[in-house]
């Protein structure tokens, strides 16, 4: 597991109000894939982030689907995010539950999701991300402690998984966080060609190019496996 703090790096959003940093995770991926990401590059998603919610986002602290750009440039790319399909479940039902063939049902399909555990009172969200050799990334922008626990000083987190470790990552979330209802939200990206004119939800080019800082360096040990 890598963390990565957004302490002392002039957040203006609410620690909530994260929707906007699972989407971009999505953008990041296509530009520099997830294995490869480093602390600087969270830092610079959580920015951007912070950013697009600050400046399109509700004016209170309850984190929204909709609030993700509908389209995002990238090194002079426009993508297109789309919400393609919608699953519920819980993780105490024996009709519809959150279980390893549901899930791989999905990730044979997509490349990209957003789960959401609990309901729309207390909701919490994370971004998953298909990676390589059967491995899956969960990027939590949570504001959290050493002990997971909600803090605004705290840190986003990135985790590997093993596809047959999911579930229980999930089910052990849920069990944390007191809830059992769930839903699952396939996205794509899609490049949108001959775009020449930025759309309304993009952003000023330095914080839009969202992999224009992105210089890895091939010594550092915060590389993620």
């Amino acid at each position: 597991m890598k963390d990565f703090s957004a302490k002392g790096r002039g957040f203006w959003a609410p620690w909530q109000r994260d929707c906007n940093e699972r989407g971009s995770s999505f953008i990041f991926n296509e530009g520099k894939i997830v294995q490869t990401w480093i602390p600087k590059d969270l830092d610079q998603l959580l920015k951007h982030g912070d950013w697009l919610s600050v400046n399109y986002g509700r004016t209170d602290e309850c984190p929204l689907i909709s609030e993700i750009p509908k389209a995002i440039w990238l090194k002079g790319r426009q993508f297109e995010i789309k919400i393609e399909s919608s699953e519920y479940g819980s993780f105490e039902s024996a009709d519809f539950p959150f279980d390893k063939h549901r899930l791989e049902h999905l990730l044979k399909k997509y490349k990209y999701f957003i789960i959401t555990i609990g309901n729309s009172n207390a909701a919490y969200s994370c971004a998953i991300i298909v990676g390589e050799n059967e491995f899956y990334y969960v990027f939590d922008p949570h504001s959290r402690n050493k002990k997971g626990l909600a803090d605004p000083c705290g840190r986003a987190t990135l985790t590997a998984h093993h596809k047959d470790q999911l579930v229980n990552f999930f089910e052990n979330l849920a069990k944390s966080l007191s809830a059992s209802v769930f839903e699952i939200m396939s996205v794509a990206l899609a490049q949108i060609l001959n775009a020449s004119i930025l759309e309304e939800t993009s952003v000023p080019s330095d914080a839009t190019d969202i992999l224009t800082c992105f210089e890895s360096d091939p010594s550092s040990s915060d590389d993620i496996p």
